[in-house]
C-alpha cells in the first residue's frame, strides 16, 4: 500500500480490490464443503424420515440449499451490496 489516503472508505476499498482475488481458492472450497454439508443434511433428515415412516417434509430441507445459493454467488452478493452503498458512502464523505 504504497498510496496516501483521504479516508478511510479509499483504506477499505483498496483492501477489497486487493484482498477478493486472493480470496478465489478459500470462496472454492467454501463452495464445496457447502455442497457437501447440503447433500450430508438432507440424506440424514430423509433418513430419519423414512426410519420413522413419517411423510418428508421438503420445505424444511430447503434451507441448506438456500444457504448453499448465499455461499455460490458470495462475490455476486459483495458486489451487489457495494454498488447500492458506493454512493451513499461517497455522499456522506463529501
Amino acid at each position: 500500500m504504497g498510496a496516501e489516503f483521504d479516508n478511510l472508505h479509499q483504506v477499505l476499498r483498496s483492501l477489497y480490490t486487493e484482498m477478493m482475488p486472493m480470496c478465489g481458492d478459500m470462496i472454492a472450497v467454501a463452495k464445496g464443503i457447502a455442497g457437501l454439508g447440503a447433500l450430508f443434511y438432507v440424506a440424514f433428515r430423509v433418513w430419519q424420515t423414512l426410519a420413522r415412516a413419517e411423510p418428508i417434509d421438503v420445505y424444511p430441507l430447503l434451507r441448506p440449499f438456500a444457504l448453499g445459493l448465499c455461499i455460490l454467488f458470495f462475490p455476486m452478493v459483495l458486489d451487489t451490496i457495494n454498488g447500492v452503498l458506493t454512493p451513499v458512502v461517497q455522499e456522506r464523505t463529501r
